[in-house]
């Protein structure tokens, strides 16, 4: 889990998009979602930062906020 999160975290960096990322697990410990949170200024000011975050990643949905 930690290399999906990692990898994914590395690819965000290199788009540039300053936020909070969460993995969301089930009882079974298997991912049901990432959760992308842009940081507050940069979300207003930049409203295509969520347009670049991508829809899934590895098979998991991906949540932009």
């Amino acid at each position: 889990m930690k290399a999906i999160l990692t990898q994914f975290m590395k690819k965000l960096e290199k788009e540039e998009i300053p936020c909070f990322v969460y993995l969301a697990l089930d009882k079974n410990d298997k991912p049901k979602f990432i959760e992308v949170i842009v940081k507050r200024p940069y979300r207003y000011t930049r409203p295509k930062l969520i347009k670049k975050v991508p829809k899934t990643w590895n098979g998991i949905k991906v949540k932009a906020v």
